[in-house]
C-alpha cells in the first residue's frame, strides 16, 4: 500500500516493515512521515494507478503487497479532508517503471509562477529571485520573492478552519504544489491576507474579501488573482487553497518541460556522489532528491549556484564546458556530523588508551614493589 499506518491482513495497526534503505542507493518512496512532492506522487497512483508523478521522483518499480492493507481509520484523522479510502485495484506484484534519470543535465530552466509540474526542471519565480551568480540569467534579478501563506489554525480537518493545504495533497493531487498555503471547507473561517497583492489560489466555490468583495469564483485549478486594497482577510464558500502572495511575472503558470540528459554517477555514500559531466552548453544540473540547502556541487574546485527546480528538488546552474569535468556533490551538514562523529570516536579511543596505559604502568609499578629485590634475598 502507498501509505502508513498499515495493517497486516486486516490486524493491527503500525509502521511498514519494508521501509528500510537498501544497497545500490534503492530507497522506499513512501515514508511514514510523507511530505510534497511524493505524497502527491503516491496520492495519484492510488486514485488512479497514474504512475508519472512517481516516475518523476525517479521511482523505478513498484511492488504490491497483499497481505498488507492501509489504515484507512488512522488516515482519517490525519488528513485534511474526508476520506473513505482509495479504489481497489488489481495490480501486478511487480511492475518496473521509466524513472526521471536521478541525475540529469537541463537547459537553463524556464521561470513559472506554479510549478507543480513534477520533472520539468523549471524554476518558480519566487526561487529564481534569490539566485544570485553570475550565470543566473539577467532577468531573474527583476523578480520579486513571494509572501508565504501560513495557515492560522493547528486543526487537522479543514472544515475546522483554514489548516495547512499539504495535509489535503495525498488525497487531491491536482492541489499540489509546493508552496503549501491554507485550505479550508469552513465559510466562517477567516484567513488574513494583503491586500493590493495577487494571491495563488485554487477555488471551488467563491473566495470572499471581508468586505463582502468576491475575490475569485471557481477558478478550476490554480490562478494567481488580485486581492483588492483594502481587504485584510478571506472567507471560503466551497473549498478554497490560499497558496502565496506575491507579484508574479508574466510567464506561464507550468512552462513547457524540458528534455533531460542523463549523467552518470557513482553514491560513494548517502551524502557523497562524484560524477564527470560532459561538454555542453551552460544550463542546469539537477539531482533529483528533496530540495536541501546542505547540498552542495563543486566543479573546478568551486561551489555552484544551488537551485530550488521545479520548487521541491535540488538544481545547480552549471557553466559551458568543452570536455568532460569531475563533479562532487556533497550534503554539508551530513559530512561534517560525520566527522564529528568520528573525531569522537577517536577521543574516546584516545581516551580509554589513556587510561588502560596509565592502569598498566600502576600494576608494574606495584608488581615492582612487591616482588622482592634479588640482592637484597641473596
Amino acid at each position: 500500500p502507498a501509505f502508513q499506518p498499515m495493517s497486516l491482513r486486516g490486524r493491527g495497526s503500525g509502521g511498514d516493515p519494508d521501509e528500510i534503505a537498501r544497497p545500490e542507493n534503492f530507497t522506499p518512496v513512501n515514508d511514514y512521515l510523507l511530505s510534497y512532492p511524493a505524497s502527491a506522487a503516491l496520492g495519484a497512483f492510488a486514485a488512479t494507478g497514474d504512475v508519472r508523478p512517481l516516475e518523476a521522483l525517479s521511482a523505478g518499480v513498484v511492488v504490491a503487497r497483499p497481505w498488507l492493507e492501509t489504515d484507512d481509520a488512522a488516515l482519517l484523522q490525519q488528513w485534511a479532508l474526508p476520506f473513505h479510502g482509495f479504489p481497489q485495484r488489481p495490480l501486478p506484484l511487480l511492475r518496473t517503471l521509466h524513472p526521471l534519470p536521478e541525475l540529469s543535465l537541463l537547459p537553463m530552466p524556464a521561470v513559472g509562477t506554479l510549478d507543480a509540474n513534477l520533472g520539468a526542471g523549471d524554476i518558480f519565480f519566487g526561487d529564481a529571485a534569490r539566485v544570485r551568480g553570475a550565470l543566473a540569467p539577467a532577468s531573474w534579478r527583476w523578480l520579486r520573492s513571494i509572501v508565504p501563506v501560513h495557515a492560522p489554525s493547528a486543526q487537522t480537518h479543514a472544515a475546522s478552519g483554514w489548516v495547512h493545504a499539504e495535509l489535503a495533497f495525498a488525497q487531491r493531487p491536482d492541489l499540489a504544489q509546493g508552496l503549501g498555503g491554507a485550505l479550508t471547507t469552513d465559510r466562517a473561517a477567516r484567513l488574513a491576507v494583503r491586500g493590493g497583492l495577487d494571491a495563488l489560489v485554487d477555488v471551488e466555490g467563491v473566495l470572499r474579501g471581508d468586505d463582502g468583495r468576491i475575490v475569485a469564483r471557481s477558478t478550476r485549478g490554480y490562478r494567481w488573482v488580485p486581492t483588492p486594497h483594502g481587504v485584510h482577510a478571506v472567507t471560503c464558500d466551497g473549498l478554497c487553497v490560499v497558496a502565496a502572495q506575491g507579484d508574479p511575472p508574466m510567464a506561464p503558470l507550468e512552462p513547457q518541460p524540458h528534455a533531460a540528459r542523463a549523467v552518470a554517477f557513482h553514491l560513494l555514500f548517502p551524502w557523497l556522489a562524484v560524477a564527470s559531466l560532459p561538454p555542453g552548453r551552460a544550463g542546469a544540473l539537477r539531482y533529483n532528491v528533496a530540495y536541501n540547502g546542505g547540498w552542495t556541487a563543486r566543479l573546478r574546485g568551486r561551489s555552484l549556484t544551488h537551485v530550488r527546480l521545479d520548487a521541491s528538488v535540488n538544481g545547480w546552474l552549471v557553466p559551458r564546458r568543452t570536455h568532460s569535468e569531475p563533479l562532487v556533490l556533497v550534503e554539508v551538514p551530513a559530512a561534517v556530523e560525520l566527522g564529528l562523529e568520528c573525531v569522537a570516536i577517536l577521543a574516546v579511543a584516545a581516551w580509554a588508551g589513556w587510561l588502560l596505559f596509565n592502569r598498566l604502568r600502576a600494576y608494574r609499578r606495584e608488581t615492582a614493589r612487591s616482588c622482592p629485590d634479588a640482592s637484597s634475598s641473596s
